[in-house]
């Protein structure tokens, strides 16, 4: 006798991440889960009526949810927590969120909501952050890589000489994230420009997500008067051509100090990719052992540690090496297992 899937709806706020679909994918191909997904109709709307507005499109939401009978809700970030809830189906929430900026209205309501459902933190710094607030302890799954997708196949002659060909240089460092101040992306221009007085030929590599195109604006503007090569990419890109920008790369920097847990540097390590980070939050947490860090902020200190990786052979095979082993730990196999225990811990009402 066959036996019968477990439906989950994944919910999100608006727009379906990457990590969220991987996730359905996984679910589907490692566990008997079916998934589907729906936004939940965020606005985050600061004006009162605008946010009325919202909290009823979110409340229809969760009578539209009843009527598809899920078995369970996962949902994803803590916007998502009110539709959720307020479904009155068994639910679970990942806190992939490092930091929420909404009003104190939302804020109240959404961590009210979140107290009904079983909560994945995705770093035991994200837990440390979120649990006081949310009065739940929850259980940490770490997210994973796929290194059939990710891989140091990427790195290929024609495809290393087409970004050196673009920026006019002999190496370059490539980083990732949204453009706005609190990613950090202008410390790696910063940076090289100090490695690029030391006499090595290195340029920069940004791809960016949305963000601030003032800020976009001020980061070229900087490399400019720095004199620092520089290739902005804010355009979407498939996962292939992600992988071969990254296998190219001399290294991969992380310069947030703010950051849940980082996939972008998992995906690097997959990459074969050196990686830099900065010493603090989920960062060290995660990739501690297998990367170079620098103080949050100190581009100077970034710059020393991109040189070493440039000029020491030795440190770049070793953090290669022990990128690619953390890369194979944290695999989908292991995710989807805890999820799975995650799930029916919230299906038989046990709140791990």
């Amino acid at each position: 006798m066959t036996r019968r899937k477990l439906n989950v709806l994944h919910l999100v706020p608006a727009t379906v991440s990457d990590f969220v679909r991987k996730d359905m994918v996984y679910l589907e191909k490692y566990a008997p889960v079916k998934t589907s997904v729906m936004n939940v109709g965020w606005s985050g709307r600061r004006h009162l009526i605008l946010s009325l507005v919202s909290l009823i499109r979110m409340t229809l939401r969760s009578l539209i949810i009843r009527s598809k009978r899920p078995d369970l809700i996962h949902a994803h970030f803590l916007r998502s927590a009110f539709t959720a809830a307020m479904s009155g189906i068994p639910a679970v929430l990942t806190m992939h969120d490092s930091h929420v900026e909404m009003p104190l209205f939302w804020r109240t309501i959404l961590k009210l909501a979140a107290r009904r459902c079983s909560i994945i933190y995705v770093s035991n710094y994200n837990r440390e952050c979120w649990a006081p607030i949310l009065g739940k302890q929850g259980t940490v799954v770490y997210h994973a890589i796929d290194t059939a997708d990710y891989s140091p196949d990427g790195n290929t002659p024609t495809i290393r000489k087409s970004y050196l060909d673009g920026l006019g240089t002999s190496s370059f460092v490539v980083s990732m994230g949204a453009m706005t101040p609190v990613r950090g992306l202008h410390l790696v221009v910063q940076a090289v420009a100090e490695v690029r007085k030391k006499g090595i030929d290195a340029g920069v590599v940004l791809k960016g997500y949305g963000g601030d195109p003032e800020y976009t604006a001020r980061v070229e503007r900087l490399a400019a008067r720095l004199n620092v090569p520089l290739m902005v990419i804010t355009s979407f890109i498939s996962d292939q051509e992600m992988a071969s920008m990254i296998a190219s790369a001399d290294a991969f920097v992380r310069p947030t100090s703010v950051e849940s847990f980082g996939i972008a540097v998992l995906e690097a390590q997959a990459c074969g990719t050196p990686v830099i980070i900065t010493d603090c939050c989920s960062l060290k947490e995660v990739f501690s052992d297998s990367s170079l860090r620098f103080e949050p902020r100190d581009y100077k200190n970034l710059a020393e540690k991109i040189v070493e990786v440039l000029s020491d052979e030795r440190l770049k095979s070793q953090l290669i090496a022990s990128g690619l082993k953390n890369a194979s730990n944290l695999n989908w196999k292991r995710k989807i297992n805890s999820y799975i225990e995650v799930y029916k811990g919230a299906i038989s009402g046990i709140r791990p």
